[in-house]
C-alpha cells in the first residue's frame, strides 16, 4: 500500500509540473505562474488591461511580464504610462546611480549607471600641404580639389564640424584694403572627387571663410574657415568623406597673392570632427 501511495504521489507531482498553472490571489491563472496583486481579476476569462496593471506573470517560455500577462520580451514592464503622461517602472540603485547618468553595459551585457559619453569621430590629415598654395582669382572657380583630409563615418546621420586655417602669404605682395578672398570647403565621396557628395542633409553643404586686407609690408594675415554640415551615410558600411576646397572667389586675380598650404596638416588648427545626430 505504501508503494502504491508513493507511486501515486510521484505521478501527481509530475502531472503538476507538466500541466499546472499556479495562481496567487487568483483562481484563474493565465500563465505558468500568475500573481494578481490587487486580487481584482475575474474568475473567468482574460483580465482586462486595467486588471493586468497590478499582475506579475511568468510564461511557459520563461518570459516575465510586470503589468502584463503577455510579455513580448524576456522581461516586459507595462506601467500604464502614455506619451505626455509617463509612469516610471524601473529603478536600479547599485551605488553608481547619479543625476542624468545613463544605463550602460559592458561587453558581456552587464549594466550599470555611467555618465553619458558622446561619440566623437576624428578626421585624418595625411597630407602636409593640402591642395598647395591657393592663388587669388576674381571669378568663381567651380573645380574642387581634395585637401586629402577625410573622415570615416559609420552608417547613420552625423554633424560634421570643420575648422581650417587660412594664412595669407605676405612675404612678397601685400593686400590692399579692398582685397579679399572667399574660400569654400565641402566633402566629396573620394580623394579624386570634383563635386560635393550627395549625402548632405538639407541644402547646407559648404564651410567657408574670408581673408581680407589690408596687410603691412612683410606681414602675414590669418583667418579661419569654420562651420558644420550634416551628412547621412545611408549605406550599410562605414564610408570616408574627403574635404574638398574650391568654388572660391577673390577681389583680384594675382598668382603672387595666395593662401599657403590650404587644407594641409601643416596647420595645427585644422581639424574635422563628427558627432551622431537623430534628426
Amino acid at each position: 500500500m505504501k508503494k502504491v501511495l508513493l507511486s501515486l504521489l510521484i505521478l501527481t507531482v509530475g502531472f503538476i509540473k507538466i500541466s499546472a498553472q499556479i495562481g496567487i490571489y487568483t483562481a484563474n491563472p493565465q500563465t505558468q505562474f500568475h500573481i494578481d496583486g490587487a486580487k481584482d481579476n475575474a474568475s473567468t476569462g482574460l483580465p482586462s488591461t486595467i486588471q493586468q496593471a497590478n499582475d506579475v506573470a511568468v510564461t511557459s517560455s520563461g518570459s516575465v511580464g510586470i503589468g502584463t500577462i503577455n510579455p513580448t520580451q524576456k522581461l516586459e514592464i507595462q506601467t500604464g504610462g502614455i506619451a505626455g503622461a509617463p509612469i516610471t517602472g524601473f529603478k536600479l540603485a547599485d551605488g553608481n546611480q547619479f543625476n542624468q547618468y545613463v544605463l550602460t553595459s559592458d561587453a558581456t551585457g552587464i549594466g550599470t549607471w555611467k555618465r553619458a559619453a558622446l561619440t566623437t569621430i576624428m578626421g585624418t590629415q595625411p597630407n602636409t600641404d593640402g591642395i598647395g598654395d591657393d592663388t587669388f582669382k576674381t571669378s568663381v572657380v567651380t573645380a574642387w580639389q581634395s585637401t586629402h583630409q577625410y573622415i570615416t563615418l559609420p552608417p547613420g546621420k552625423w554633424r560634421v564640424d570643420v575648422v581650417q586655417l587660412l594664412r595669407y602669404d605676405g612675404s612678397t605682395v601685400q593686400l590692399a584694403t579692398s582685397d579679399y578672398m572667399w574660400v569654400r570647403f565641402t566633402f566629396g565621396d573620394s580623394d579624386t572627387a570634383t563635386a560635393p557628395t550627395s549625402d548632405f542633409i538639407g541644402a547646407a553643404k559648404y564651410v567657408s571663410g574670408n581673408i581680407f586686407g589690408p596687410t603691412v609690408a612683410g606681414a602675414n594675415k590669418y583667418g579661419l574657415a569654420q562651420g558644420s554640415v550634416l551628412i547621412d551615410n545611408t549605406g550599410t558600411t562605414a564610408k570616408s568623406y574627403y574635404l574638398l576646397s574650391g568654388n572660391s572667389t577673390s577681389s583680384v586675380t594675382d598668382v603672387n597673392k595666395k593662401l599657403l598650404r590650404l587644407g594641409g596638416s601643416f596647420w595645427a588648427e585644422n581639424i574635422i570632427t563628427a558627432f551622431p545626430i537623430t534628426q
